[in-house]
């Protein structure tokens, strides 16, 4: 028993050193591949990181950016404008269409005839265009007795005169 005992520690000792060298070559070899992905799992960590650095730091800007106002000059100043505009829109409704356009036409005369003794020139005076308008029959049947007829038209007034329009302005609801 004791020679058996002998002989496997003899085995196992003249073994030792191939096995020794055995276990450190598959070491090396495992060393050697884990090499590339220890080196790709560093470069995807600082990858990360960078891009979160990043990410954040765009948020922040991007909530801050929008709380600044720049402002230049000292105060406001009130201008006079040299050009005036005034559109006077007329409408008139009606069952006849053909009692709607003599009404529109003796209004813009009565219009421009004001506008003039305001002093408004007759060049400074554009006449919009008629239209006329059916109503939908699908507001008449809720109410029958509405005017069938819409029809619209306009006084443009383009001046340099701007006290003249304020005036007019003023006695805009006359008209």
């Amino acid at each position: 028993m004791l020679s058996a005992t002998l002989l496997n520690r003899t085995v196992f000792h003249s073994l030792s050193p191939l096995h020794s060298l055995a276990h450190l070559a598959s070491d090396m070899e495992s060393s050697v591949n884990k090499a590339p992905s220890l080196i790709a799992a560093i470069v995807l960590g600082l990858g990360i990181s960078a891009c979160g650095y990043f990410v954040g730091d765009g948020v922040k800007h991007l909530k801050t950016n929008n709380r600044y106002v720049n402002v230049r000059g000292l105060s406001e100043k009130e201008v006079r404008a040299d050009t005036a505009e005034l559109t006077i829109a007329i409408n008139f409704k009606g069952n006849v269409p053909g009692e709607l356009f003599p009404k529109l036409e003796e209004a813009q005369k009565k219009i421009v005839a004001e506008l003039n003794a305001q002093g408004i020139n007759e060049k400074e005076i554009i006449l919009g265009q008629w239209t006329s308008k059916r109503t939908d029959s699908f507001y008449l049947k809720d109410d029958p007795t509405m005017p069938r007829y819409n029809a619209d038209g306009s006084v443009t007034i383009k001046t340099h005169n701007v006290a003249a329009v304020e005036k007019v302005v003023a006695k805009l609801n006359e008209l």
